[in-house]
């Protein structure tokens, strides 16, 4: 485990703007406060920041995610194996090979 001198500290409270990719976030069903703690790269540097939700910031989060993230109609299918996937790749190619003989 590092010992985060490599970490640059803002100033406690500094409001800084940042380029978001969003995630699907699994949280215990009564949360009532979230702070999420991330490490970026800015400028060849790394930084700690933070993000914190009060209760409501949290109850909202998990409306929305029941509204949207995934459809009440959605379908999903279990995915081939490696070994299904294989196969196919070699009887593809091992075919095109025949071809060009």
């Amino acid at each position: 485990m590092s010992d985060n001198t490599d970490i640059k500290k803002l100033e406690p409270g500094t409001a800084i703007d940042l380029d978001q990719e969003f995630i699907v976030l699994a949280i215990p069903a009564d949360t009532v406060e979230l702070e999420i703690t991330a490490r970026v790269y800015i400028d060849h540097e790394l930084y700690k920041v933070y993000r914190q939700m009060d209760f409501a910031n949290v109850r909202e989060a998990i409306r929305e995610a029941k509204q949207g993230y995934i459809p009440s109609d959605a379908v999903f299918m279990l995915a081939p194996t490696r070994e299904e996937k294989l196969r196919e790749l070699i009887e593809k190619y091992a075919y095109r090979d025949d071809e060009e003989e």
